[in-house]
This record gives C-alpha cells, structure tokens and sequence, in this order.
C-alpha cells in the first residue's frame, strides 16, 4: 500500500492550517506589542507628570510654611525675642497655627539669628529710626539674608517699638532682652498666600488622580503581560505541527510491506484528527471567550 499521497496530503492541510492559526496568533502578538508600548508610553507620560506636579507641590509648600511659620513668629514676636519661654510652651499656648514644633524649629533657630544680627546693627549705628527700610538704607553693610527683609522688619520693630523713647536719636539703647511691651500690627490679608493653598489643594487633587489613573495603567499593564489565548495557541501550533508534518515527514519516502501500513494509515489519520480537534477547539474557546467579554461589557 502506497501511502505517499495520504502522508503528502496530511502534511499539506496541517502546514496551511497552520499558517492560518500563526497568521492569528502573530497579528494578536503584534497588536499585543502595540498596545503595551502605548501603555508605557502613557505610564511614562503620567510618571513625569506626577514628577513635576509633586516638585510643584513641594515648593508650594514650602512657601506656605515659612509663611506660616513668619504669622506664628509675627504674633509671638516678644516672647521668641525675650526668650523666657520654651518654644514648646509657646506653641502650646498659640490658638492659631497648625504648624508643628517640627516644622516651626528650623524657622525660630532662622529669626533667632536674624534678631541678634538686628540688635548687633542697632548697637553699631547708634540710633533707632522709625522706619526699618530708612535705617537698612543707612547701614554700611548687607544684611547676611536679603531675601528675608520681612523678618528683619518684624524684628526691628520689636525693639523700635520695645525702646522707653521713639526719639531717633536716643543716646543710650538699653539691653535688648530685657524688652517688653510689644505693640503687636495687625497682619494684612496676604492674597498671595491664599493663591498658593489653593493652587495647594489643587495640586494634591491633581496627584491623587494621576496616581489613581497611574495604577489603572499598571492593572491592564500587567493583563498584557499575561495575555490570554497566545500560549495555549502556540502549544496547539507545536503539537500540530509535530504530528500533521514533524513525523509523516519521517515517513517519506514511503516504502512499501515494509511496515504495517494499514495500522500506519490508521495512525496517521487518528493524529490528523487530533490535530484538528486541538486546532477547532482552540477557535471555539477563543470566540467563547471573547463573545463571553463583549456580553459582559454589555
């Protein structure tokens, strides 16, 4: 029994078989590759954002602290400057900051500096002005924090306003940290500072939901890196490929009453089957699965 034809013919339908279940698995695994370069194309695009918002958002605070942290040193003025109290008691007794004593250290340890830098200015010139910016302008040297005029001010008219006698040119200072009775200004409305914890609360909105939109990305980041169907079909492509051309390949050319034949054609047609079997039933899960997802999103 010549069983070339039937083994040619085997071979033929699995290779075209093949190709047609390969063509879809490789356009699957191309548009798989497509999708998740877009995906990490946007995770990169939400990463610098959030990277720029929280930078922002750090500096935004930063603001709003030392800005804070000079209301709480503006309205405790006389006892920061005295020192006769701990700075736990005084931030114990202020009804208005929300400040921690961590957050407020680094900044008393700052005015501290400033206001002894002051009295060491006031002792040189010899006379107090007024007005703080008339006596900076009179001064041979640069104050060590230029950027912090506002502290200086605060701190110069504690000890203008602390003085027995407003008299500019007082011929005798007294000692600066035994001064009391501090006549306390009224803070101005800082439209500035209200702009900055909105753009504050703003930012932090913003971050929570590109953080949200972040893990999103992350979740369908890691279906693609397990997706459904590409191993199992590539599995049915090897074991076709194995039985419907691997081994009747082997078997040619075939030579005749020299095996069995009718148990090789029986074989040879059980293992087609199978191959078909795995092929055809590897479609209909595919389409089970995929029409099962569109119900679901319906």
């Amino acid at each position: 029994m010549n069983l070339e034809i039937l083994i040619s013919t085997i071979v033929t339908s699995t290779a075209a078989l093949i190709a047609i279940i390969g063509g879809f698995l490789v356009s699957r695994v191309i548009t798989l590759s497509s999708e998740q370069n877009g995906i990490n194309r946007k995770l990169r695009e939400i990463n610098n954002e959030i990277t720029s918002k929280e930078d922002t958002l750090s500096q935004v605070k930063e603001y709003i602290i030392g800005e804070a942290a000079f209301d709480f040193i503006r309205d405790n003025v006389e006892e920061l400057s005295i020192g006769k109290e701990s700075l736990e008691e005084i931030h114990k007794e202020d009804r208005f900051t929300e400040l921690s004593l961590e957050q407020l250290e680094p900044y008393i340890r700052e005015y501290k500096s400033i206001f002894n830098e002051v009295k060491d200015l006031v002792r040189q010139f010899g006379s107090v002005l007024s007005d703080f910016y008339k006596f900076k302008k009179r001064l041979t040297t640069e104050v060590s924090k230029p950027e912090k005029l506002d502290w200086y001010e605060v701190a110069y008219d504690f000890i203008y306003e602390s003085l027995p006698s407003k008299n500019s040119n007082h011929p005798f200072l007294p000692d600066i940290s035994s001064l009391s009775n501090l006549h306390k200004t009224v803070p101005q409305v800082n439209h500035y500072y209200r702009e900055q914890v909105k753009i504050k609360e703003q930012l932090e909105t913003e971050l929570a939901v590109l953080k949200l939109h972040k893990m999103e990305q992350d979740k369908i980041l890691t279906e693609y890196g397990n997706p459904n169907g590409v191993w199992s079909g590539l599995a049915v492509l090897i074991y076709s490929g194995i039985v419907g051309i691997a081994y009747p390949v082997t078997l040619l050319p075939y030579p005749p009453n020299t095996y069995n034949d009718s148990l090789t054609k029986v074989v040879l047609i059980i293992l087609f089957l199978s191959e078909l079997v795995a092929l055809f039933g590897y479609l209909i899960l595919a389409m089970r699965k995929l029409t099962k997802m569109v119900n679901n999103k319906k």
